[in-house]
């Protein structure tokens, strides 16, 4: 959540869509198997982050032609999960607030976070994630134009704003990046 709140959002809100396409997936270091016909998720730090990954997978999914409004949803639930106690996050609580602050349905998105849709969508970003090469060991894991190494992971981390102008050409870098 500290990259989300930190570094992702305020760069893409400084770069905008012209700069920055984000292919946020939510599914982190996940675990799934096939059982009973739907997919079951283990999360890594519990049933609240799996809920939480399907919430994402499907707002993201829902508003994919807005990607704005699912950014701001983003950062609201970072901000929410930053500015509690972990241990105490409530998901469904956060996703309510954030949901109404930017005119998002609700329960659309829950309905299909804990429906067959969810449970779709977010067995295939575990595909997507499953399938990054190299493998994903850390959460945030950062590609850059599909590609990924230390040296990025790190200048993601640390500056993401410096990182992405890094990759604009010479004549078409914008004022924040000059």
């Amino acid at each position: 959540m500290g990259f989300i709140y930190s570094q992702m959002y305020p760069t893409w809100q400084t770069l905008g869509v012209q700069y920055m396409f984000i292919n946020y997936v939510s599914y982190g270091k996940a675990q799934m198997k096939f059982t009973n016909n739907k997919w079951v998720f283990t999360c890594q730090h519990g049933p609240q982050e799996c809920l939480g990954n399907s919430i994402h997978t499907c707002a993201n999914n829902i508003y994919q032609n807005n990607s704005a409004i699912f950014l701001d949803f983003l950062y609201c639930y970072a901000d929410e999960y930053l500015s509690g106690s972990p241990s105490n996050f409530d998901v469904i609580k956060a996703s309510q607030y954030c949901c109404s602050k930017y005119s998002m349905d609700f329960n659309t998105i829950y309905n299909c976070a804990t429906g067959p849709i969810g449970n779709q969508l977010e067995h295939l970003a575990g595909l997507m994630t499953n399938s990054l090469n190299p493998m994903l060991n850390y959460v945030p894991w950062v590609l850059i134009n599909g590609f990924h190494n230390s040296t990025i992971q790190n200048e993601a981390e640390s500056n993401l704003l410096e990182l992405v102008c890094s990759f604009i050409p010479a004549g078409q870098k914008p004022t924040p990046c000059q």
